[in-house]
């Protein structure tokens, strides 16, 4: 299965000490240079940067198609952009991204989309992690925004109250 993810998503499973779900549940994941750089080159010195930086199964791919790259970038930032072309160049049968607007456009690209939530998911059908509730409650205790609606469906479907 080839699958990339964008930044937001390993941010998020770094600060929850997770992001070996990843790796455990798609084995190796395409990363862009440029979320390569928001997540580990910019971020220096922040916490969890260095189990970004260290993650074997995080390959960093540079994008070919920059005319499409910059398409995107009327609406999205260079890494969402990148992210999209680069699943497309590689024909990913996944892509791991947070953000709204750029799921819906890669939807509209034919790809198929999950996010941070969506691999905690497939990681407790997996029998990785006893139950999606206490992650997400540590996402929310991390800074990471997951909005009530969304917590509240989540945790009522996997009938996790």
């Amino acid at each position: 299965m080839r699958v990339v993810v964008n930044a937001t998503p390993i941010i998020a499973l770094s600060r929850i000490k997770k992001l070996e779900l990843l790796h455990k549940i798609y084995r190796k994941v395409f990363i862009a240079k440029e979320v390569f750089a928001e997540t580990v080159e910019f971020s220096r010195g922040k916490p969890d940067v260095s189990s970004i930086e260290s993650s074997s199964f995080l390959e960093v791919t540079e994008v070919k198609n920059m005319v499409g790259v910059e398409m995107l970038l009327t609406e999205l930032d260079r890494g969402e952009s990148e992210t999209i072309v680069l699943a497309k160049e590689i024909n990913a049968d996944l892509i791991i991204m947070d953000e709204k607007l750029g799921r819906e456009i890669a939807e509209l690209k034919g790809l198929k989309i999950t996010g941070t939530i969506g691999v905690l998911i497939e990681a407790k059908y997996r029998k990785l992690i006893p139950e999606v509730r206490e992650y997400l409650d540590l996402l929310r205790n991390k800074g990471v925004w997951v909005s009530t609606e969304l917590y509240n469906k989540v945790v009522k479907e996997l009938k996790e109250q």
